[in-house]
């Protein structure tokens, strides 16, 4: 609905997607929480934006008072959406960063909570993040540690410093290689 495409804007799973159980990932929900099967749609927790429009009809309606506990809350701003009749949508002017990785290899192994405790320790063998730079980003969501995240701020005040990140990650891959060791990025 182009009417409301400004309403909730963000980096948005647009479509209804289903609810993760099994206890092997990082957050399953149970039925007794949310015995639906699927989500609404709904804009990540790494950055959004809410119109005036969406917050008078959540509060006047009284849908946040109304809506059931969800320990999600980007989910449950997707479920007072719904209530509002809003659709979310992408962002057109700059990118919201969720992951720190690029490749389908690196998100599906820190996707898992018995992954959880090891990510941080095995980060520095085998996971290499993109360069920490902030020029295209509206938000970068899961920063690793306080170096990546004074790198990423580093990079806001100086945006040629990114390009220092991208050489040390690119020295980075290449001393991986060398030793023929696996990597994920």
């Amino acid at each position: 609905n182009e009417s409301n495409a400004k309403d909730y804007v963000g980096h948005c799973q647009l479509d209804y997607t289903k609810v993760i159980r099994d206890a092997i990932y990082k957050w399953p929900l149970t039925t007794q929480i949310y015995p639906e099967t699927y989500f609404p749609g709904y804009c990540q927790g790494a950055g959004y934006a809410l119109s005036h429009q969406f917050l008078k009809c959540a509060f006047s309606q009284k849908h946040i008072a109304k809506v059931r506990f969800m320990p999600f809350e980007d989910v449950a701003v997707g479920i007072v959406a719904e209530r509002c009749h809003i659709q979310p949508s992408q962002t057109k002017t700059g990118e919201i960063k969720v992951s720190r990785y690029e490749s389908r290899q690196a998100k599906e192994l820190t996707k898992f909570s018995k992954n959880r405790h090891q990510y941080n320790n095995t980060l520095k063998y085998n996971f290499i993040p993109i360069a920490a730079c902030m020029t295209t980003r509206i938000v970068q969501h899961r920063v690793i540690d306080d170096e990546d995240m004074h790198n990423l701020h580093k990079t806001v005040l100086d945006p040629g410093y990114c390009k220092t990140m991208r050489r040390k990650r690119g020295r980075m891959i290449q001393n991986f290689e060398k030793k023929g060791l696996e990597w994920f990025g």
